[in-house]
């Protein structure tokens, strides 16, 4: 109980500090405070850090980037109000994680597309808006965008019936994200927050997670899981946003320095990530974690569920949305 306390008080003292301050201007660059939905040694918050100090270390900007931490700063399934509220000034999450103040995000996940055809074709643009009048915030970049990211990983090997089911009951770490799809394959999702995983897994709570390949190595989650099936699906989910007043006080040309550092960070996200994806896929296997192709009608019901389900959540939040945002996401 006094632990619990304790933190609580961390938690609000840190909230009040951001509240008086995320936004100062002063006689050098505006500074932005910012944080991770991601604890900090994962390769998705070092892949934020690396971003901010391509900010940081151009003066022409006019922007510094204060990184002030992970969920240990502002729990993950908070930052969406903080940032909303302007508690915080910049957030790097999944949008999953926002699916609740702006389904819309749904859009990136059922992509067909990465990010610099999303702004050709003018996707971003329209998305941004949406996340403007939903969120108060500006989407300013959409790291990683790339295709088949999450796997599915289980402490033993799943079996499937001639209808691409699963066979017996298996519980499944997940989040909103997920869900559905793992509903579809007869897996038995579970919402669990990141800081929770390792001990659900620990502890049996769960079996097995859906996860990128990225980062099961960082969390020590690869000690409980032994499986891993192929292929992937749904597109990565990783954005950086801003609160949206804070992003209206900037000078114009800041912004436009700003948004083109995020716009020429997207496409190094990109290969950066394939080149951690093969990595992390390396280390798994060097570890005893086999992988389980999907074939037949399992192959066909997952890939059906990936393309079909985002869109089906989003249409049940917001039906003109979904068909919008569907002509530039995933073009017929």
């Amino acid at each position: 109980m006094r632990k619990s306390v304790l933190k609580w008080f961390k938690y609000s003292a840190l909230v009040g500090c951001l509240a008086v301050g995320p936004y100062a201007m002063a006689a050098g660059p505006i500074t932005l405070k910012a944080v991770s939905a991601f604890p900090t040694q994962t390769d998705f918050t070092k892949q934020f850090k690396e971003f901010i100090n391509e900010v940081n270390k151009d003066p022409n900007v006019g922007v510094k980037i204060d990184f002030v931490g992970g969920p240990e700063a502002i729990p993950t399934f908070n930052q969406g109000k903080a940032l909303q509220s302007g508690v915080i000034s910049m957030v790097y999450s999944s949008v999953s994680y926002f699916f609740g103040l702006a389904p819309e995000g749904h859009a990136l996940v059922g992509s067909k597309i990465d990010a610099a055809e999303a702004r050709k074709n003018g996707g971003m643009e329209v998305l941004n808006k949406m996340y403007q009048k939903r969120m108060n915030s500006y989407l300013l970049g959409w790291f990683a965008s790339t295709g088949n990211f999450f796997h599915i990983y289980t402490e033993k090997k799943p079996e499937f019936d001639k209808d691409g089911k699963l066979i017996g009951k298996m519980s499944i770490r997940s989040n909103s994200l997920y869900r559905d799809l793992l509903n579809g394959m007869g897996f038995d999702p579970q919402n669990i927050g990141v800081p929770d995983i390792y001990t659900a897994l620990q502890r049996g709570a769960v079996t097995g997670i859906t996860w990128p390949l990225v980062g099961i190595n960082d969390l020590g989650w690869g000690d409980y899981l032994h499986y891993m099936t192929e292929p992937g699906f749904y597109t990565n989910t990783l954005a950086v946003m801003i609160n949206l007043d804070d992003w209206k006080k900037l000078p114009k040309e800041t912004q436009e320095k700003l948004q083109a550092k995020a716009i020429a960070f997207e496409q190094q996200s990109n290969v950066e990530f394939k080149q951690l994806e093969q990595k992390a896929k390396d280390s798994l296997i060097a570890k005893g974690v086999q992988v389980v192709t999907l074939k037949g009608a399992t192959l066909k019901r997952l890939q059906g569920l990936a393309e079909e389900s985002p869109w089906s959540a989003l249409e049940k939040a917001d039906k003109p949305a979904a068909a919008e945002l569907k002509k530039y996401f995933a073009p017929q």
